[in-house]
């Protein structure tokens, strides 16, 4: 029987949202009109003791008054434009306030005309019932119409809003709309606030994260304290990560100082999120010390880190930014997104391994700074093409190491990758022998000019979210074709960070760059490569397809490490380090090799790989960094 009931009350309220406007509102003046008489009836009733003799015999009167009294007040102050549904607690200020007006009104007229005997006691207590029966219909209509709303979304994600301050509240005020999601509890660490509930949603501590998970059979972790700084939120994730949960947030301080938080406002946590470490502000002196005023030449300029260098330093007023890049399509792109600098740039097509163009540009442009980014840095296919990826990676360094001797350039500064430490790959051996090329360059071992004043210097870091050779566009294009995410072990760990951030920290080593610096970049914490696919699928709203969960919808195949793929990346030779003038930035301290022995093999590398003799360029770069193990080519 009630469910009978409650079927034909959702048949008739869902009738009545669907009539136009005009009727909609005809139906609230209808209620309205039938509130006041009631609420005289009820007022006369109270004030005479209940006794039915003692009405007035002008009541029908006072009624037709009353109603034409009221309706224009409701009319012409807004009454009626309030959604009943998105109906708040400010509509008690606005419904006593008519409620007031409109009693006022009559009991004056009965006063001034005499029309009918205006009792001060009953126009009073009509006040009180007009605005408790106006108010509570519209309450009644609200929550019908909630709850009309929930019958119709079934599939609503429990969702849980970490944080029971001011913001989490608006949220989840705003949440009760959402066709998406059902919020079905707050979470705070303050114990003063745990046990209490607001509009009916409980409040429960964090420290009983796990199991609320269970109870509620929770879907989403939404985080709502601004001020939650990333390894607190990444720690939470972490501790969260078996559960299949997807994890939602709204912005920081800052960007909530910029306008009001909605429902809009919620984003998905950022890969750069689970980093687990708060970004450090650039020190803008470091930035501006090696670039404003300079001619800047940035090597392999169309790649995703060398293109952000182009980027960041073309508004840092240098006196020119020269873009050298090899492929056509990506120096495209580059120059056109920088079409505002057109005055500043000038973009040569062209090998950085060509050392006439390389020398010409050096002295054409009389560059001063020169940041050398160009390089072959994916390590399946320069394992499968070593002669090239050696060539590109070791000859490029030397060329551009050379030119700059040549041309009295101030500064190089060449990119590397933790990969060159105890190389295990062709790639990072290539790297490894590109680093020894730099510091054979700064200790003059290939300088016969002594008075050459170029400062050499390297800056060693792990991988950049969003580069050509992260696997974060990898695990992105897996996702949107449906699966599978290909890892290779379940134990792979990788050190992140965002490119904006590596190459803020790149311009700021280049001005701390005395010559002969070995920079390394404070990656942040470890990520373990499983953890970070699991969070990519459920941040696009998918679920993992597992032995636990057979119906999920993308599912994570281990493949096996790759020839020369490790389980950890390292970023110290020899584990000595000494700190900056900047906190994400230390200075690596190695032992001195023999450079007299390192450019008697080196020629012979050159020769070898002019010939593209595979098994000879192979057998000297194993000789210059006998830590390579080296892996049989196919």
């Amino acid at each position: 029987m009630k469910t009978k009931v409650k079927t034909f009350i959702c048949i008739i309220i869902n009738k009545i949202l669907e009539l136009p406007l005009f009727y909609r509102r005809l139906i609230l003046i209808i209620c309205d009109a039938f509130c006041i008489p009631i609420s005289i009836f009820i007022s006369e009733l109270i004030i005479k003791d209940f006794d039915l003799n003692q009405l007035p015999e002008n009541l029908t009167r006072i009624i037709f008054i009353s109603i034409i009294c009221a309706l224009p007040y409701y009319l012409l102050t807004g009454h009626y434009r309030t959604i009943a549904r998105y109906a708040g607690s400010d509509l008690i200020y606005k419904f006593s306030l008519r409620s007031i007006l409109i009693s006022g009104t009559i009991f004056f007229i009965g006063e001034l005309t005499n029309i009918f005997d205006a009792n001060a006691n009953v126009w009073l207590l009509f006040f009180f019932i007009l605005f408790i029966s106006t108010f509570s219909m519209r309450i009644i209509m609200r929550d019908l119409f909630r709850s009309i709303k929930k019958e119709k979304k079934k599939n609503k994600k429990n969702i849980a809003i970490y944080g029971a301050g001011k913001t989490g509240i608006q949220i989840a005020s705003q949440l009760s709309f959402d066709k998406d999601y059902k919020v079905k509890i707050l979470i705070d660490k303050k114990l003063d606030l745990v046990g209490r509930n607001v509009n009916g949603i409980s409040i429960h501590s964090s420290k009983n994260i796990r199991q609320l998970i269970k109870e509620f059979n929770l879907e989403v972790i939404l985080f709502a304290i601004p001020s939650l700084n990333k390894s607190e939120m990444k720690n939470i994730i972490d501790e969260l990560n078996n559960y299949n949960l997807r994890f939602l947030r709204i912005p920081s301080l800052k960007d909530i100082s910029k306008g009001e938080i909605n429902v809009d406002s919620i984003k998905p946590i950022e890969i750069e999120d689970l980093l687990g470490r708060d970004k450090v502000a650039p020190y803008s002196n470091l930035l501006s010390k090696s670039t404003k005023g300079k001619v800047i030449c940035v090597t392999g300029a169309g790649g995703s880190i060398g293109s952000e260098l182009c980027r960041q330093i073309s508004i840092l007023e240098p006196k020119k930014l020269v873009l050298l890049e090899s492929n056509e399509l990506n120096l495209y792109k580059i120059v056109n997104e920088l079409n505002m600098y057109e005055d500043l740039i000038s973009s040569i097509l062209g090998n950085a391994c060509d050392f006439k163009l390389v020398n010409n540009i050096f002295r054409e442009f009389k560059v001063d700074t020169v940041f050398h980014v160009a390089a072959y840095k994916h390590v399946p296919l320069v394992e499968n093409n070593p002669v090239e990826g050696i060539k590109n990676n070791v000859i490029s360094t030397k060329v551009i190491c050379e030119s700059a001797k040549r041309n009295n350039v101030e500064q190089v500064m060449f990119i590397s990758t933790d990969k060159a430490v105890r190389p295990t790959n062709v790639m990072g051996a290539s790297k490894r022998v590109a680093e020894i090329i730099m510091k054979s360059y700064a200790n003059s071992t290939f300088n016969e000019n002594i008075g050459i004043k170029t400062k050499f210097s390297i800056v060693r870091f792990g991988n950049v979210l969003g580069s050509s050779g992260s696997v974060v566009p990898l695990f992105k294009k897996q996702i949107k074709n449906g699966g599978p995410v290909t890892i290779t072990d379940k134990n792979v760990i990788r050190y992140f960070m965002t490119i904006k951030e590596a190459v803020e920290l790149v311009l700021q080593a280049s001005s701390l760059s005395k010559g002969n610096d070995l920079f390394l970049l404070d990656m942040g914490k470890p990520v373990k490569i499983i953890d970070l696919a699991k969070q990519m699928i459920l941040d696009s709203g998918l679920k993992i397809k597992n032995v636990e969960n057979p119906k999920g919808d993308i599912e994570i195949v281990f493949t096996g490490l790759r020839p020369g793929e490790k389980l950890i990346e390292e970023l110290l030779l020899d584990s000595k380090s000494v700190k900056t003038n900047h906190p994400l930035i230390f200075k690596s301290i190695e032992r001195d090799l023999d450079y007299l022995e390192f450019e008697k093999e080196f020629i012979n590398l050159e020769k070898h790989l002019s010939k593209s003799n595979k098994e000879n360029v192979l057998h000297s770069i194993s000789l210059i960094v006998p830590e390579w193990k080296r892996y049989k080519m196919n």
